[in-house]
């Protein structure tokens, strides 16, 4: 069913906008990856169109003649057209080359079955032994023609990230992170006006809000309507959906993941919290967790996007949980942590403070803040309160009226 909705969408994209055509065959789609025989047919319409006249309905319809089916078409035309359109061809011809897969294999097995004897079944399986490289996303460049550049932060002033790639901040329960995230995305916009879209899934949008009213008052002194163009949220009241999913061919990227690029494309960086919220896979295991983080990294890459998820930590600890593989597919760490206090330090200790630690730079975040280690105010000063190793701290309590 996942085949026949990606045909469709590709199909609408098309028809509805027939320059994209040419993105299509680009990435090395062929009539023979569809495997709706409609939808096959259609293809090959446009195909020939492309060639001598306009890709639109009423053409592909006279091309078709007794082929042409109208309420199959109205399905084609009624699925959403979108603005790129790669990750579903990509898609696609994945699914396809999976499916011709499974038909060698049946096949393969059906001659053995059959008592054909090991010569007959090898040559059979060399016939079938096609390497399909069109969805390939190995781009190999000659080294003198690629133009060597530094990497590129965002909120250098504050807390820098590395551009157009992922990073994570991870922490426990009650210890600010989305606190600390809601003032980053703030002051990204401040220092870079960079359009933010934060994907809070644990809190309610009237929540998020007030928290952001507190940081732009008591925290950075700004107007909060200052980013009302530029700061966007989703919270709880929004469907909640994983981007990788179980099948019987094993762990695949599910439908949504293209839905969600689709209506986040206009922002320039993404956060969502926490991470575990749209995983979808084992989160112990490391093949799910570098699959998840590796479909972000080429997200980011090649949209020119900045993504950070928020990560929950190991319980007692500030290391994010799960799998390492989390920690060795993203390119930026930072871990937040409750300040404890030195001796003698209890009475003047500052409760709105925070250590901010670097666990990863692959990019050079430290030279930038020029150590591993800073601290930055997350909430008002409120209270002193004596700290007790292994004691138990919540969230400062805050007057929100």
């Amino acid at each position: 069913m996942q085949n026949i909705n990606f045909e469709r969408t590709i199909l609408s994209t098309i028809i509805y906008n027939p320059e994209i055509y040419g993105v299509v065959i680009k990435e090395g789609l062929k009539a023979s990856d569809f495997s709706h025989d409609f939808h096959r047919k259609v293809f090959m319409a446009i195909e020939e169109l492309n060639k001598t006249s306009m890709i639109e309905e009423g053409m592909i319809a006279n091309k078709l003649g007794r082929d042409f089916n109208e309420s199959l078409m109205i399905y084609v035309l009624s699925a959403n057209p979108v603005a790129n359109i790669t990750p579903y061809v990509k898609e696609l011809i994945s699914l396809s080359s999976l499916l011709r897969l499974k038909t060698n294999a049946a096949s393969l097995l059906a001659m053995i079955e059959s008592g054909a004897s090991l010569d007959e079944a090898m040559a059979l399986s060399k016939r079938n032994q096609h390497v399909d490289t069109r969805g390939s996303t190995l781009n190999i460049h000659r080294l003198s023609e690629i133009e060597g550049r530094e990497a590129e932060f965002i909120g250098k002033s504050f807390l820098p990230f590395p551009k157009d790639t992922v990073s994570m901040v991870a922490a426990g329960g009650g210890v600010g992170k989305t606190f600390l995230m809601i003032q980053a995305a703030m002051r990204i916009i401040d220092e870079d006006n960079l359009k933010i879209f934060m994907w809070l899934t644990e809190d309610k949008v009237e929540i998020s809000k007030k928290r952001a009213e507190l940081i732009a008052k008591s925290v950075i002194n700004r107007d909060i309507h200052e980013y009302d163009d530029k700061l966007f949220i989703a919270g709880s009241d929004s469907e909640s959906y994983h981007f990788l999913e179980e099948s019987r061919e094993g762990l695949r990227v599910s439908a949504e993941f293209f839905k969600f690029q689709q209506s986040v494309e206009s922002f320039d960086v993404i956060i969502i919290d926490p991470l575990i919220a749209v995983f979808g896979g084992d989160e112990n295991s490391n093949p799910h967790a570098k699959q998840f983080v590796s479909l972000f990294t080429t997200w980011a890459t090649n949209s020119n996007k900045t993504i950070i998820f928020i990560h929950h930590a190991t319980k007692g600890t500030s290391t994010q949980r799960g799998a390492s593989a989390f920690a060795d597919a993203v390119r930026m760490i930072y871990q937040v942590e409750m300040i404890k206090p030195k001796d003698g330090q209890e009475k003047t200790l500052d409760d709105g403070m925070r250590n901010i630690v670097i666990a990863k730079d692959n990019y050079g975040s430290k030279n930038i803040l020029r150590s591993s280690e800073v601290k930055r105010r997350l909430f008002p000063a409120q209270r002193h309160v004596p700290l007790i190793v292994n004691q138990v701290v919540s969230m400062p309590e805050i007057d929100w009226k």
